[in-house]
């Protein structure tokens, strides 16, 4: 069933406290053995008041019909010589083509979050489930737009490519064979 979700119908914005327990099982998708204790514990670290050790940090939800279809975790980090960088990790979206909508919201969300704290780029780690989303998100050089978005693959050190086309993909009929 093809998904004729329009992006402006899926809201993007910091996941509330009292729904926490909410995103619980989408989760579980990235972690099948972790505990709604857990999963509640991590949430209140990224939820709470910034503090001068942790600076600013939350959780971005996207929903659809008050229904959770995207979510990820972000750290605004500064180093010693006042680079600031948006890192973001624990992303997961319903899968493609569902998901698309889902994650140009979060991209969208990233996007305002770097530019209120001037962040210099946004470095995206992704997990295994969610490779598809480089090819979705990744612009090291900032081509595309505002902001280099820097994505990383599981046990990568190397950037991810723009529209990089990764083999759990499956093959891209329109190539050409060698």
């Amino acid at each position: 069933m093809p998904c004729n979700t329009n992006i402006s119908e899926i809201r993007a914005h910091r996941l509330n406290a009292s729904k926490i327990d909410q995103a619980f099982p989408l989760v579980r998708e990235l972690k099948d053995n972790l505990t709604l204790d857990d999963w509640r514990d991590y949430a209140a670290g990224y939820l709470g008041p910034a503090t001068i050790k942790r600076g600013h940090r939350g959780i971005i939800a996207a929903e659809h019909r008050d229904c959770i279809r995207g979510l990820l975790c972000y750290d605004v980090l500064t180093d010693l010589v006042d680079l600031t960088t948006l890192a973001v990790r624990d992303v997961i979206v319903l899968g493609v083509p569902a998901g698309q909508p889902a994650a140009r919201s979060l991209l969208q969300q990233l996007f305002a979050i770097a530019g209120a704290h001037r962040c210099g780029a946004i470095r995206v780690d992704l997990s295994e489930p969610m490779r598809w989303l480089a090819r979705e998100w990744s612009d090291p050089e900032g081509e595309l737009f505002r902001f280099p978005v820097i994505c990383f693959l599981p046990g990568s050190t190397v950037p991810a490519p723009p529209g990089a086309m990764w083999p759990t993909q499956g093959h891209d009929p329109t190539a050409n064979p060698s």
